[in-house]
């Protein structure tokens, strides 16, 4: 049987016992998937590229402590949040105060243009998708996180449960409060 085809768990034993390119294939396998998820943390191209090769690194440093019990995928996807929130609890926010001349002139707040009436046009014309990804945008992480992966990646509510590692009832009640906004949200 060819690497591609074994289960994620076959491909964590054969690199334990010395298959090196058993891991590339675990890497080859959810660098999309990780990325993705890191970007919704972070919404920063450079910053998503950055923080999901340190997932990689630190799933190869630990994979020989890797508990088999476990879904490789999960504890994958555990690493990759736990690793894009220390990421942001690192981040400093950039001030406005920090563009304002000696005399206190705010360069960079006064040049911004008002896009207050273009954004009501382009609002206007998105199509279901695009209103729906906007909306999603605008709640917060973790109800995002959690409505993401149930629906675009198809997790279970344990699935999402063992990625994040939070209680199963926790995940369920960020579900439901999750879609309530978003019902709100596109009603508006």
């Amino acid at each position: 049987m060819e690497r591609n085809e074994l289960a994620d768990e076959q491909l964590v034993v054969r690199y334990r016992n010395g298959d090196e390119p058993a891991f590339r294939v675990l890497v080859e396998r959810y660098l999309a998937p990780v990325y993705n998820f890191v970007h919704r943390y972070i919404e920063n191209d450079g910053d998503a590229s950055d923080i999901t090769q340190d997932v990689f690194v630190a799933t190869w440093k630990n994979l020989r402590r890797f508990d088999e019990d476990r879904q490789f995928k999960t504890w994958l996807f555990a690493i990759a949040k736990n690793t894009a929130l220390n990421w942001l609890k690192r981040k400093k926010p950039l001030l406005f105060s920090q563009f304002e001349t000696a005399e206190g002139d705010g360069g960079l707040a006064e040049s911004v243009a008002d896009t207050t009436q273009a954004s009501e046009t382009l609002a206007s014309r998105l199509d279901a998708k695009h209103r729906l990804t906007s909306v999603l945008g605008s709640l917060g992480v973790m109800y995002r996180t959690v409505i993401e992966m149930r629906y675009a990646k198809g997790y279970t509510f344990k699935e999402i449960s063992d990625s994040l590692g939070e209680p199963l009832h926790t995940v369920k009640s960020r579900h439901r409060r999750g879609l309530q906004a978003l019902k709100r949200l596109l009603s508006d």
